[in-house]
């Protein structure tokens, strides 16, 4: 397993985001975003593999076009988590 390193700091991560055991695979697809005078809306298709029921958090991160050196190199900017049934 890969250890995560904060992208910023240079510092490994103890857990992700949303840190948990499961064993489901998850794959997202038909993404589609949508920007609205200030507001951005991030729509996906999440899809699982196995036949129990499992929930899983989808992370949006935004990365600005012109960093300066005090800015983060990402942000989350959004999360919402899905719960998937058989």
């Amino acid at each position: 397993m890969d250890i995560a390193i904060n992208d910023t700091f240079q510092i490994a991560l103890q857990f992700c985001f949303d840190y948990g055991l499961s064993y489901i695979k998850f794959f997202y697809r038909s993404s589609l975003i949508e920007k609205k005078d200030i507001t951005v809306l991030v729509k996906c298709d999440v899809m699982k593999i196995g036949t129990i029921a499992e929930k899983e958090t989808v992370q949006v991160y935004l990365a600005p076009k012109n960093r300066n050196e005090n800015q983060l190199i990402q942000e989350l900017k959004g999360f919402e988590k899905v719960t998937l049934n058989e």
